[in-house]
């Protein structure tokens, strides 16, 4: 089969069309550097991390053009349309909206997401998942908590043999990721199931890998501004954010699914209304298992020998590797990302 289509700039942006460029008064108007230079400044006393980065990045947005089309034609006048939508997203920015949301996008790794608040913003550090499952080399992956679908897409994509499965307990979410396969060209090789955790989801797999909220309950509302736009849902691990890793280490050492000791994580994660036939049901066409029957009688597996990797906190791999190995699992070991920090806990299930 050929290799999956990856999502590429707009037409226009490839060919570098100037319709953006149309003719407006200076005066009126004012240049792109100009208009560059003042949102900046705007972004700057907002306390926007990167606000010169941030503010090409809109304005390219905002006409239509890549971020390198824009720094060679920063001479040219910004015209009255595109200024409007320019300032309406400067103000969402400096505001401390996350730039992904207001862009609708996100790269990770080779592929370009689709994204809104309905779903997690991908973060860099996630890519290490991806490396470590990769080591693998899995003829079968289950991604759970997949909200926008960065881990598993980025699989399909990667590891183009390999079966994946990705599930979620937001229907919204699941069809943000759904999008996201059909765009890429994934569509007929990744499957969407509506699941809590492990619930519901049969098969056996090479790998169970898993970005599960991990922030601590106490120390969400202290994080950066932007944080207070994106699902809590997907941030909220718990008093020491391992409540759902504990639920899910156990469910894949039981080797089967059974309904989660919710009084656990009773504070911090509320239970997800029941599903039905009709969750998820707007869009068939995406591919998101939702049979209630079906899902029920299925009960998963992690193949012997096979690997459970999670994304963590900086300050949480010795609690999850005592986690992982009270529980029957071997050979755990902490990954560290890009920065030093430990960001990944993997280990095997006995052969």
């Amino acid at each position: 089969m050929a290799a999956p289509r990856k999502t590429r700039l707009p037409a226009d942006r490839e060919a570098g069309h100037d319709d953006a460029y149309a003719t407006a008064r200076p005066d009126e108007a004012g240049t792109l550097r100009e208009a560059l230079n003042s949102a900046e400044a705007s972004l700057a006393v907002a306390g926007v991390d990167a606000p010169r980065l941030d503010a090409e990045l809109l304005l390219a947005h905002a006409l239509g053009v890549s971020r390198p089309q824009l720094i060679t034609r920063l001479n040219a006048p910004l015209t009255r349309i595109a200024r409007t939508g320019f300032s309406a997203a400067l103000a969402r920015r400096a505001a401390r909206e996350p730039l992904a949301y207001i862009t609708g996008e996100k790269g990770f790794r080779g592929i370009v997401l689709r994204v809104d608040q309905n779903v997690l913003i991908p973060r860099p550090e996630t890519e290490l998942l991806v490396d470590v499952v990769k080591t693998a080399a899995p003829a079968s992956v289950l991604d759970v908590a997949t909200g926008s679908g960065a881990v598993a897409l980025a699989l399909a994509d990667e590891l183009p043999s390999a079966a994946i499965t990705a599930t979620d307990v937001s229907p919204d979410a699941l069809a943000v990721a759904a999008e996201n396969a059909h765009r890429l060209g994934f569509g007929d090789r990744v499957q969407f199931i509506r699941a809590d955790l492990l619930v519901g989801v049969g098969g056996e797999f090479n790998v169970i890998a898993a970005n599960l909220p991990y922030v601590r309950a106490g120390e969400i509302d202290a994080l950066q501004p932007e944080i207070a736009f994106e699902p809590r849902a997907a941030l909220d691990g718990g008093p020491d954010g391992l409540d759902l890793v504990r639920v899910l280490v156990a469910q894949v050492a039981a080797g089967f699914a059974v309904e989660p000791p919710r009084a656990e994580t009773a504070d911090s994660a509320p239970e997800p209304p029941p599903m039905n036939d009709t969750d998820c049901a707007a869009n068939p066409s995406l591919g998101i298992e939702t049979d209630s029957a079906t899902i029920a009688a299925r009960r998963p597996a992690l193949a012997p020998g096979g690997l459970i990797a999670l994304e963590i906190g900086d300050d949480q791999g010795p609690a999850v590797t005592r986690i992982l190995t009270d529980a029957g699992f071997e050979d755990a070991v902490v990954h560290q990302d890009l920065t030093g920090r430990d960001r990944v806990v993997a280990a095997r299930a006995p052969q």
